[in-house]
């Protein structure tokens, strides 16, 4: 990462600091206020982030993709059924792959099936930890992924050091990733302290977890922007970028979470 005092570095710093004084409140009152407004946000957010992957990838299945998701939001938002919900995603990749296939897209057929599942997953997951542990959980796993994005962000750009992983994001590096873990821990202890009943071992168990699936899943789209030369998603969040570069660390963090939500038996179907 570029270094914080660089002067480069400073706009995109300060552009970043103003994008999350406006969207972390807007998020924690969404959350802390549940039911369809949370639902309703969620499908709007999905909806945001299934045309940036189609947009980066150049898929032709968008239409299709969107039914499927609003499907799949219905199966979940309205019906509390996990499994019409997979059922759906799955019929709804399927046909969206086919779709792109006979429209010419022979070399993005796997990519519109794979925006479908990308986007669904998470929102399948939010959903049922919504109406499972509740709002005051999903605001922890909110701030553990925004922690461990923080600082990542700061200790990388302060530190640099050996990169993590040069040949798929040359800006991350070892220090960043430490940074990101530890400041994931501190943010469960916090939490666990205040807002949630979790014991120490638990919650710094679970940080750890999170903040890698989240630190992984950042890389992940990394990935997939080198494999279409693109920096960003969008520009809808200055700063960031488009909507899928600020949420790809929470995509993976969600649906880990959410499976371990459902091995203990605390993972439901649809907002309260």
């Amino acid at each position: 990462m570029v270094p914080l005092l660089d002067e480069a570095a400073r706009p995109v710093l300060i552009r970043r600091i103003l994008s999350s004084l406006v969207l972390i409140p807007l998020s924690v009152v969404v959350v802390l206020v549940g039911g369809w407004w949370f639902a309703g946000a969620v499908l709007v957010a999905s909806a945001v982030v299934l045309y940036e992957w189609y947009r980066l990838t150049a898929a032709r299945a968008l239409w299709a993709a969107t039914a499927g998701l609003i499907a799949v939001w219905v199966a979940m938002a309205y019906h509390h059924s996990v499994w019409l919900s997979i059922y759906l995603l799955v019929m709804g990749a399927i046909g969206s792959a086919f779709l792109c296939l006979v429209r010419g897209g022979e070399g993005r057929a796997a990519w519109a099936g794979a925006g479908l599942v990308y986007v669904s997953l998470p929102m399948i997951a939010l959903l049922g930890l919504m109406a499972g542990p509740g709002g005051l959980w999903v605001l922890w796993l909110l701030v553990v992924v925004w922690a461990t994005d923080t600082g990542a962000f700061v200790v990388g750009s302060l530190i640099g050091g050996a990169k993590l992983a040069p040949a798929i994001s040359p800006n991350k590096t070892w220090a960043g990733a430490a940074g990101g873990l530890l400041a994931a821990v501190v943010a469960s202890l916090v939490m666990a302290r205040y807002v949630v009943s979790l014991d120490t071992g638990h919650a710094v168990t679970l940080a750890i977890a999170l903040s890698v699936a989240a630190q992984l899943g950042d890389l992940g789209q990394s990935w997939i922007k080198r494999r279409f030369k693109a920096k960003d998603t969008g520009s809808l969040i200055p700063g960031h970028g488009g909507l899928m570069d600020r949420v790809d660390g929470m995509v993976a963090a969600t649906v880990l979470f959410a499976l371990i939500a459902a091995f203990y038996g605390d993972f439901a179907g649809g907002p309260t």
